[in-house]
């Protein structure tokens, strides 16, 4: 696992360094007490950023000669994840959403009607809740 934990922390690390970047890049409040909207990314990207020298430093003093090898599984998953991202720019996040839950569903195995369709819907519900009508933020 050594390898494919140092391949995931610096995968990881890149992320975050890219999401920090563009973090940066969302105006500032112009009143310095009020917490602008770069507060929580911030806050995510900085602990996703410990998290990953963690990993990278456990990895590289771990002392295992194991073997990593990529299975399909895996590019199934991030080729998912990147239809995922293109369809909530196409058809919106809740259809996009609801769909990623179905499939998801059945790759892990599970095909029960009910929690292949209640789970998903309820899911998305619950985000139009508490985003579009709760707090009030829109949702793409």
């Amino acid at each position: 696992m050594k390898v494919a934990n140092i391949i995931f922390s610096v995968l990881l690390l890149t992320l975050m360094s890219w999401i920090l970047y563009l973090t940066l890049q969302i105006p500032k409040s112009p009143n310095p007490n009020i917490i602008g909207p770069s507060y929580v990314p911030l806050v995510y990207v900085w602990v996703g950023i410990v998290l990953a020298v963690f990993i990278l430093l456990n990895s590289i003093r771990e002392k295992t000669k194991e073997q990593f090898k990529l299975d399909k599984k895996f590019f199934l998953y991030v080729g998912i994840a990147i239809v995922y991202m293109i369809l909530i720019t196409i058809i919106g996040y809740y259809i996009s959403t609801i769909l990623l839950l179905i499939i998801l569903f059945l790759l892990l195995g599970i095909r029960k009607l009910p929690q292949l369709m209640i789970i998903p819907i309820a899911y998305s519900l619950f985000v139009f809740i508490v985003f579009e009508k709760i707090i009030a933020l829109p949702i793409p």
